[in-house]
Formats: C-alpha cells, structure tokens, sequence
C-alpha cells in the first residue's frame, strides 16, 4: 500500500486552478477497449504486474491510446522502473506529440529520479510542443520552489556557505548542482564546498549579486559585505518561566560577529500576539513588556538577515504546553486547544521531514517515546528534536584502478548523491561495479538513500580468466553531500484515474563488466610509485529523444498549437568533472 499511497500524493496536493483545465471530458476511441477496466482495477489493487500486461494488449490494438500509455507508465513507476516509464512515455510523444499529459509525466518520472534538468526539460518540451497553459503554470511553481539557501550577509574576509534547494512535490528539500557565476569578482570569490554547496569569500565591502544556473532557470541573490555581520543574539534572560497576568518582563539582547566579538546592533523586535504580551518598543538592544491575558506569545528580535525567538508564557487559570523543534520536524498536540485545565491528559506526536528521523524530547520532558502521553499539572516546554538520517559508503576496489569521487565527506544525508568514476591503471580496464550497485559504466551516480558497500571491478587486459590476486581487506571509503510548498496537477485531455509516483531511485547510468579486491583509501592521494597514464575524464553528452511532430493515429483533438514546433535541446544537468589522479593502487 506503501507505493499506492505514493502514487496518489501529488493529486492531493494540486491546485484547483492548475487541475481545471485538465478535467474535461474524454475524446478517445469510440468504444474503450475490454482490458481497459481490468488494468484499472489490477493497478488500484497493487497488482502491477498484471496492471502492465493489460494496459500492453491495450496498446498493441490502439498505440494512440493516452489512458492505457499513461496507465502503463504509472504502473511501471510503482515497480521502480523508471527507464521503461520513460520509453512508454517518449514512444507516446512520437505519436502524439501534442499530448500534454505524456510531458507531465515525464516530469514526473525525472522527479522520481531527483534529476531536476530533466524535470525542467521535460515541461519546457511540453510547453514548446503543445503551448498548453497548465505545463506553463506548473513550470512556474516549479521555478518559484528553487531557491539560494543561505544568510545574504557576510563579514568581511569571512565565508558564506550557499546552496540551491529544490521543494519537491513530496515535501522533501534537496540541495541540488548548479552553476554558479559571481557579477564582480572584485567584492570576492566562489570556491566549490561540495556538489551542491559552494562557498563565497568576502574581500570588498559593498554588494554583489550571485546567481545559481540549472537548466533554463537562473535565481539570484544579492550579497551584502559589511565590516561587522551579526552571526548570533543572545537574550537574557536565556530562557523565561510562565508569567502570570499583568506582570511586567525585562529583555535585552547582546550581538556576537563572525570573529566572535561582541558587536554594536539596533534590532527591530515583535510580539506576534500583542493582546497577551505587549512590547514598549520596536527596537534597541533593551526592552520591557507587560502581559495582558493568558496564552502564548513569540517574542522576536531581527538584525540583519538573523532572527532570534523566544516564546513567553502567560498562565492563567489554564497551562499550556509550549513546543518547538530541533532539526526538521513537526509536534502535533491531541486535543488540539491553545490551553488545558489542570488534569488534561494530552498526546504528543512528532513527525520527521524527509529525510530527518525522531530521536526523542528535551526540555521539561525527557523521553524518547513517540506518541508522547502527559497528565498536565503545570505549563511545560518541550522541544521534539529531530536528527539528519545519514548513510555510510564503503568504496573498495578489486583488481588495479582508481576510484573517483566528487566529495571525501565521510557521511550522506539520506537521499544524497554522490558520482563515483572508475579509472583504471595503465594494462587494466574497468570491468563493473558490484555489491549495492550493479552497473557497468564507469561513471555512476550513487542515491544515499541506505548504507552502501560498492567495489570497482577493475581485469587485466588480454586476462581470459580469474588470475588476478585478490584481497578481502574492505576497508570504509566514506562520502556526503531548508520554505515554500510544491503544487502540481496532471494534464488531462482523456479520463485518467492514475496519479503520479514520487518514489524516489538511483539516478544511476548505465554501461562496462568483472575480478579481485582492494580497499580503498585516501581518494585524492597519489602514489608516484606506480606508473600508469593519467586520464582526464569528461562528462558523455546526452541527448533525449526528441519528439515528432508527427500526429498519426491522434484520435483526440489537439489543443490549438503548431505541429511542426522545434522541440527545445536536451538540458542534462552536467555530472561534476571529477579530479585527476594518478595511479595507485587505493582509491583516487
């Protein structure tokens, strides 16, 4: 039920203004075929398998037939096999290639795939080929859920990490690869931290825009350098007990820089709920506030780009259960009220974001159950903390090469990415990649979304059997790598009961073959004693296959567009030029 349920997420969340269009009516072949009803209920039943024999008989009398293409990409989306999902789909835009649908689709399988070039290109094909209003909105949702993460401030000769963060359908946020171009190079520089991450070093003072490329959309930020940017706020007091009604509360603040010394600031404060505490000032490093009825207000202060919380509690004759998270997350309270009386049995529940898991509560409770049950006497904090899932990757090697990777981090958040590269030593040829990844190309692309061991294959050349020395000596080669909501609706021109996959897969390519082992070290150490050439590896050009206009055996009526649109060029995100290396016998 678990891939069901998957496969019906992203019609849950669509916008009614985005879905209206794609809700008329069905103009198909005048009598649906007899399997068509049977695949149907085979999918809803989780019986893939059958779903895609049925929904094939489908196709093999009508190939034009949009419900049964549709249903059969949908179908081997559910299985996880997303190549073929993506043929079905293309073979559907090389006849009808005015067909909406087909294009969503295909970006949806790409989103599967966490492979936003192709998201992108696949509705910029989609656009180009039938001008259909729907892809052009949910290209700009797609668009309006990139973003640059990361502060805009920067202290003078001091560092700013920043990342472009893709909001997916699902919730998740992945940080993804982009290009990066600095619009003066006199206020400072661009240095790569990871695959996703790059750093911006501040020289001059003043403010300089950074943009971030992926496929066709380019967002940008401006940077602001000053001598002194505040890193962090400290109030005081720290932390505040619950007040009763109609007392007074003193607060000040104190601003540390990015050298850790105490600086100058004039924030700007707020109480999100005046009519419980009320605030005597907008700004200053000093103010006071009275409170006026019970509950729960957040009281804030904003310098620069950093904010700093802290909630105050008025008690009443009610308590109140104050909540805030660590890490990504949420707390859920039953009975959901804004305060109990005195003997009010709650439950609290926490629930992860992608990617992060639940590790237990602090503040008055310190537990690690979830659901969380209290008997409330007296108004409490708790903070749910949440942690990162993380992934090791052990690298080992059999027969002689180096194995190239794009990051040395020892750790993975779940479902982050790494390129590995298979580069042999001179007299040897890479053959596979076996253990969690079974592949024959020498450059893959690895999904963390476990623990994974891979050993390169690397066989002698003119070797015709197992003559190579092997070693089980596997030792652990390690790697790795924040709010909008994502909106998205299926193009519709036919009746169609089935919703996208956002199961998420390797984005792994494919291509080579097998022999013995070595543990992998250092990756970027060289040894100067072993002789071999040294090989600068490039990126393979891809391109998709481009859809005809071509409109034989389109029973429907097309949307008003051209035919004979050019289609837009493929847009593969490019895969990270790995370093050189020389020969040596660990990992390079």
């Amino acid at each position: 039920m678990r891939k069901k349920s998957l496969l019906f997420i992203l019609l849950g969340i669509l916008t009614v203004g985005v879905a209206v269009f794609f809700l008329v009516q069905v103009v198909q072949s005048d009598s649906p075929t007899k399997f068509l009803e049977q695949a149907k209920k085979a999918f809803e039943s989780d019986n893939y398998e059958e779903s895609i024999d049925l929904f094939t008989k489908i196709l093999e009398e009508d190939p034009s037939h949009t419900e049964a293409r549709v249903g059969l990409a949908n179908a081997y989306m559910a299985l996880s096999k997303y190549d073929k999902a993506i043929k079905v789909l293309n073979d559907g835009i090389e006849l009808k290639p005015k067909e909406p649908q087909f294009y969503y689709y295909l970006s949806v399988v790409h989103e599967g795939m966490n492979d936003l070039p192709q998201v992108i290109q696949s509705l910029e094909n989609g656009i180009k080929a039938t001008d259909n209003t729907s892809l052009k909105k949910l290209m700009e949702q797609l668009e309006s859920n990139i973003h640059i993460k990361g502060r805009k401030y920067v202290q003078q000769n001091y560092d700013r990490d920043l990342l472009l963060e893709w909001e997916k359908n699902d919730g998740s946020i992945i940080p993804v690869h982009a290009e990066w171009k600095l619009e003066n190079k006199d206020f400072g520089s661009l240095h790569k931290g990871t695959d996703t991450k790059i750093i911006f070093h501040a020289e001059k003072l003043g403010t300089v825009i950074v943009s971030a490329t992926i496929g066709s959309i380019t967002k940008e930020a401006k940077i602001h350098i000053e001598e002194q940017v505040v890193e962090d706020m400290m109030f005081d007091p720290e932390e505040m007990q619950a007040l009763s009604i109609g007392q007074e509360v003193k607060l000040s603040v104190t601003g540390v820089d990015a050298g850790g010394n105490v600086m100058d600031i004039l924030p700007e404060w707020n109480s999100s709920e005046e009519n419980i505490v009320k605030l005597s000032t907008s700004e200053g490093i000093e103010n006071s506030g009275k409170t006026i009825t019970e509950g729960v207000s957040t009281i804030s202060v904003m310098y620069q780009d950093l904010e700093k919380t802290m909630d105050v509690i008025v008690e009443g004759n009610n308590k109140f259960i104050q909540t805030e998270v660590q890490g990504e997350g949420t707390v859920s309270s039953t009975p959901n009220n804004m305060s109990y009386p005195r003997g009010t049995e709650v439950t609290l529940e926490a629930t992860p974001s992608a990617g992060y898991e639940f590790v237990g509560w602090e503040g008055d409770v310190t537990e690690t159950a979830n659901p969380l049950n209290l008997t409330i006497e007296s108004s409490i904090s708790v903070v749910a903390v949440f942690e990162p899932i993380e992934h090791t990757l052990n690298l080992s090697i059999s027969g002689e090469g180096n194995i190239i990777r794009d990051t040395l981090d020892s750790q993975f958040k779940d479902e982050e990415s790494i390129t590995l590269f298979a580069q042999p030593y001179s007299g040897w040829e890479f053959s596979h990649w076996e253990g969690s990844v079974n592949e024959s190309t020498a450059r893959i692309e690895v999904l963390m979304d476990q623990n994974k061991d891979i050993r390169a294959v690397f066989e002698k050349i003119g070797s015709s059997d197992n003559d190579i020395s092997s070693s089980d000596d596997n030792s652990s080669n390690n790697s790795t790598v924040d709010d909008a909501s994502s909106t998205n609706s299926a193009p519709k021109s036919e009746s169609n009961n089935f919703s996208s996959t956002q199961n998420r897969s390797n984005s792994i390519h494919h291509e080579e073959k097998d022999t013995s082992s070595k543990s992998v070290d250092n990756p970027t150490e060289k040894d100067k004693t072993k002789e071999g050439p040294q090989q600068e590896t490039k990126p393979e050009k891809k391109t998709d296959p481009k859809p005809e206009g071509n409109e034989q055996g389109n029973k429907q009526t097309p949307p008003k567009t051209d035919d004979n649109s050019e289609e837009p060029k493929d847009g593969k995100e490019p895969i990270i030029e790995p370093e050189e290396a020389q020969p040596d016998k660990s990992e390079g």
